[in-house]
């Protein structure tokens, strides 16, 4: 399910032209969270929303569960680019969106 999830969202990154960078940072001014850029899971579902990924709420709950470590339970840029990252380097990437 992971997997269908970052798909999801490497999708929407590359339909509407943004790199994993700027989508966190657009994650993070829906919610108000520009200065900090932390979000916490409800912030993180809320922003999901209204950014209109396609994502169920059970999807973005097991996204954040993967991204976040238990001790602080809050998403931060680095833990959001470990996982989420363009895949426009990759040859066989290029070639499946092209076909899309």
């Amino acid at each position: 399910m992971e997997t269908k999830v970052i798909r999801t969202i490497r999708e929407w990154m590359f339909l509407n032209n943004m790199s994993a960078e700027t989508t966190y940072d657009a994650l993070c001014r829906t919610q108000q969270k520009t200065t900090d850029k932390l979000l916490d899971k409800e912030s993180f579902q809320r922003a999901f929303a209204s950014l209109g990924i396609g994502l169920s709420a059970v999807q973005v709950d097991s996204l954040f569960t993967a991204l976040v470590s238990e001790a602080n339970g809050l998403l931060d840029l680095n833990a959001w680019l470990s996982r989420i990252y363009e895949d426009g380097d990759n040859p066989l990437q290029m070639i499946r969106e092209i076909v899309q």
